[in-house]
């Protein structure tokens, strides 16, 4: 019932309030039947000791490891399992990864997430004769080979586990790991979410030792949510969850020897909150480990000598505001070593020796490097993605980091991204643009010629229809900012039209990229046949144009970001196609925020705002996150509260409507909440819905069908 009024009422809004076109997209088959999607093709992986690629295929109830060389013809196939009882012959399972040999291989099936990243699965060890063996019981994460092969190491209930494959034994590493407590070899959940590490352990390159983490969070406070509404009593999930100026988590560095099966706890003599990551170096003499205070303006890397137990600092960095993560360290076989840093304003790739003394920058400009794909140390290349010469596209380059001479691969406007062969000779390259669906070829970087996976020719030819994103830059005072919009098809030059802003403008993000369209986008397409037009403008903090542009929001999030959209605001209101009195904005997360601070803000250009999962008080957020662009409440109270959605609840000036999942671990319900109540208080009109039970993602099943048609619904009537 409800889908078929959404189609009428659309219908009716587009024919007889905007122009006579009938709409050619709906909100059924951009989110439920899924027509739009690009087509991916069947994940391939480079093998490390031939030029081939591998892929898992599943036929008849079958699977198969199927080899193919580089014209993608196969040329042999393992069967997996084929020796195996019936029903794991007939298992489907969603990945795999080699040995180093490539003569044993892991498998994996009834994969499932904890959180929004790591993933705990079970695992199998199979060979080529069509052997498979179970790995252990229970769910494993990260299993990992040493390089003997002999063992697989991997991380169970908080512990750190190795299977002897040669004695067929299990040995248990750690056995102090226990939920909400301690937690051995995988990360906790802020370090996850924010440090985007997950994996916590690291074999040795000898494969006799082997370095983890240990995240003791006895101290960390609990936040819980209820679950399961449609039991009688519904059910509650406690995990731990450190907020801006609470404690952490205290993380130590251990080393385990495999042999002797003893654990070693490694000294720090540095002071640090933080080990965001940790590395062998290549000859295996010094396990390095990064290091980040509490307010991560402080970066070091410290090397530890194995044998000696003697440490030093290899590399330190320091910034006023904040230093991000690199991207990029690695480490070559002669010590030396590859890093990314913002230190000259714009991230790019510096080459230092053995002892930290700086060799050469190996990058500069007003650019960014965005990734790096591969480093092969034989041929003294590097390739690397980047912005250079466009902020909005993404591009690869080859670059010998001894001569410096550098190659770009990748022509066409747009985003390019590639996974490369180890030899750096043959890449998978993906393609798109705001235009062009998503093409996948396999390709040689020294002959021109490529073997296509996937085109979506047929995608391309259903989308003729759809608007065309212009882009542009708005003057914004001394500043531009990168913008773009989506225009209604035949448009009546005699009408001005309503305008939905769509925004995130968190630090550090992008959202202004040309590259193909999700599904969110198309609800944008979408939006244009209603009649609507629909922009996007990343203010200051947004990623892409250097330090300074991120870093101008550091202590004070909220203030410029809502500053900028108010302007472009302005800006798009004095076009004489915009209707200036009907401007809405709609954001999700730190978007959903910034949804909620427009439609709040004095200037009143705002008449509706959908704000979904909002932030509405920093200090309820993850302090890793929230403290690297704070600092502590304590340090930094007045910018907490001059900026927080909760104290402008009295000031919102427009429509309003807030959605949240019950069960979102990463911003809390408890923000939604929390400001419906301050909104009520104020005698504020607003429309709320909460989703039971969904994560930040808010979706599954049709849940995105409803959001989106929602939102439609509430635009319609208050925009």
């Amino acid at each position: 019932m409800f889908r078929t009024i959404t189609k009428i009422t659309a219908f009716l809004f587009c024919c007889t309030t905007y122009f006579p076109v009938f709409s050619q997209l709906t909100l059924e088959d951009i989110f439920i039947h899924n027509k739009y999607q690009p087509k991916s093709p069947a994940e391939y992986e480079f093998m490390q000791h031939q030029p081939a690629v591998t892929q898992l295929v599943q036929e008849n109830k079958k699977s198969y490891l199927v080899f193919k060389d580089m014209q993608l013809k196969e040329i042999q196939r393992w069967q997996i399992g084929a020796k195996a009882e019936a029903y794991l012959q007939e298992q489907r399972w969603s990945g795999y990864v080699f040995a180093p040999s490539e003569k044993k291989y892991l498998v994996k099936t009834s994969c499932a997430r904890m959180y929004r990243h790591a993933e705990a699965c079970s695992y199998y060890v199979g060979d080529a004769a069509g052997n498979l063996q179970s790995l252990s019981y229970g769910e494993q994460y990260f299993p990992a080979f040493s390089s003997s092969e002999r063992y697989v190491a991997f991380v169970r209930d908080n512990n750190i586990f190795i299977k002897d494959l040669q004695l067929m034994q299990e040995i248990q590493v750690t056995k102090d790991g226990k939920w909400n407590h301690i937690i051995n070899g995988k990360s906790d959940w802020v370090y996850e979410e924010e440090l985007e590490l997950q994996e916590a352990f690291q074999w040795h390159p000898s494969g006799k030792k082997m370095a983890y983490l240990k995240f003791d969070e006895s101290k960390v406070k609990e936040y819980a949510f209820p679950m399961q509404y449609r039991q009688n009593y519904p059910t509650s999930f406690s995990y731990k969850y450190p907020k801006a100026g609470e404690e952490n988590a205290q993380v130590t560095v251990w080393l385990y020897d495999v042999q002797k099966r003893k654990n070693k706890l490694l000294k720090i003599p540095y002071d640090y909150e933080y080990i965001p990551r940790f590395y062998w170096t290549a000859d295996g003499s010094e396990l390095v480990l990064m290091l980040l205070n509490r307010h991560q303006n402080k970066l070091q890397l410290a090397a530890y000598n194995i044998t000696t137990g003697k440490s030093r600092i290899l590399y330190e960095e320091n910034d006023p505001a904040y230093v991000d993560v690199p991207k990029v360290v690695e480490f070559l076989y002669d010590g030396s070593f590859i890093i990314s840093s913002e230190k000259d304003g714009f991230n790019h790739l510096y080459h230092y020796d053995n002892q930290g003394q700086l060799i050469r920058q190996l990058t500069s400009g007003n650019y960014e490097v965005t990734d790096i794909c591969l480093l092969n140390e034989q041929k003294n290349e590097l390739f690397f993605q980047s912005n250079e010469g466009d902020v909005k596209g993404r591009y690869l380059y080859k670059l010998n980091y001894r001569t410096l001479e550098k190659t770009r691969l990748s022509d066409l406007p747009g985003t390019h991204t590639a996974r490369f062969s180890p030899s750096g000779e043959y890449y998978l390259h993906t393609y798109s643009s705001a235009r062009q669906p998503k093409q996948t070829c396999l390709r040689s970087v020294l002959q021109p010629v490529s073997v296509c996976l996937e085109k979506n020719e047929m995608l391309d030819a259903k989308l003729d229809f759809v608007s065309d994103r212009k882009y542009m830059q708005i003057p914004a005072g001394d500043i531009s900012l990168e913008a773009w919009m989506l225009l209604p098809a035949n448009m009546d030059s005699l009408r001005r039209y309503p305008l939905l802003m769509y925004v995130y403008g968190g630090p550090g993000n992008q959202e202004v990229l040309d590259e193909w369209p999700a599904s969110r986008d198309l609800f944008f397409n979408y939006l244009t046949e209603q009649g609507y037009i629909v922009a996007c403008v990343d203010n200051r903090g947004s990623g892409g144009k250097g330090a300074a542009f991120k870093k101008s929001t550091y202590l004070h999030l909220g203030k410029l970001e809502t500053e900028d959209q108010v302007k472009a605001a302005r800006y798009f209101a004095s076009l004489p196609y915009v209707d200036s009195g009907r401007i809405g904005i709609f954001g999700w997360s730190y978007g959903g925020m910034m949804a909620a601070l427009a439609v709040s803000d004095s200037s009143r250009m705002f008449k509706a705002a959908v704000a979904v999962a909002p932030v509405t008080n920093w200090e309820w957020y993850d302090n890793i996150y929230t403290e690297r662009y704070m600092r502590t409440p304590k340090e930094n109270t007045a910018g907490y509260q001059q900026n927080s959605v909760l104290t402008k609840a009295g000031n919102m000036n427009g429509h309003l409507l807030l959605m949240h999942g019950t069960a979102d671990d990463n911003v809390h319900v408890q923000h939604t909440l929390a400001y419906t109540q301050q909104l009520q208080e104020k005698h504020k009109p607003f429309s709320l819905m909460l989703y039971p039970d969904k994560d930040h993602s808010i979706a599954g099943g049709e849940t995105r069908y409803d959001i989106f048609s929602r939102i439609a619904s509430f635009l319609k009537e208050k925009l």
